[in-house]
């Protein structure tokens, strides 16, 4: 099942990968163009309260692609 979230700002370009922890996409921020990773967690791990902990989920974006890794 593919993931319906999304990142505001961010335009999704790509899927890099999926497996049982979730799905990580290649996306463009949509005022700079810096490419990032994001990773979905899979609704097993953001239903975990040990995995996610007491503040709730938390988005991470790894910026730093270069233009050869697309």
């Amino acid at each position: 099942m593919r993931n319906t979230w999304a990142v505001p700002g961010y335009t999704e370009v790509r899927e890099l990968g999926a497996g049982g922890s979730g799905r990580v996409v290649l996306a463009v921020h949509d005022g700079t163009g810096t490419a990032v990773a994001v990773k979905y967690l899979s609704d097993r791990l953001r239903q975990d309260p040990a995995f996610v902990g007491s503040s709730g989920p938390r988005p991470a974006c790894w910026a730093g692609w270069s233009r050869r890794t697309w």
